[in-house]
């Protein structure tokens, strides 16, 4: 039996939520392909794609104002070039969308635990009567 290995990276369908993970042979596919995009390398070689706030939002399926308020945040990881123009490495960027999914889940786990605990599923009164005791508070 072949030794699996760890996935390079997890690529996400923004618009469908499917992921899919891609070895080190894909990941290189993908580095050539934001190359061709006019994505820079850094100096270490060919470790990782440094992207424009435009590159990365096309990457994430977002705006580049968005990716920009995120650097400027401090929530995505990001660096200024000496004419203020920001950039986000691909790394960074693939990291920071993983840590976004995970966080949106376990919020959306919470909320269905709580849903489930006020015997709110499949019983739209009880759904509009909790409604009604949130504005009461």
């Amino acid at each position: 039996m072949a030794a699996t290995t760890a996935p390079a990276a997890t690529i996400v369908d923004n618009r469908t939520g499917d992921a899919t993970s891609i070895d080190a042979r894909a990941f290189g596919a993908l580095k050539a392909f934001l190359r061709a995009l006019g994505a820079a390398y850094t100096d270490e070689g060919e470790a990782d794609a440094r992207l424009t706030t435009g590159q990365a939002a096309q990457i994430v399926g977002t705006s580049p104002r968005t990716i920009a308020r995120l650097i400027d945040s401090g929530r995505l990881k990001g660096m200024r070039t000496g004419g203020g123009h920001r950039y986000v490495m691909l790394s960074d960027l693939m990291d920071f969308d993983r840590r976004s999914r995970e966080g949106r889940s376990a919020a959306l786990d919470e909320m269905r635990d709580v849903a489930a605990e006020e015997g709110l599923y499949g019983n739209a009164d009880a759904v509009s009567e909790y409604l009604r005791g949130l504005g009461q508070g």
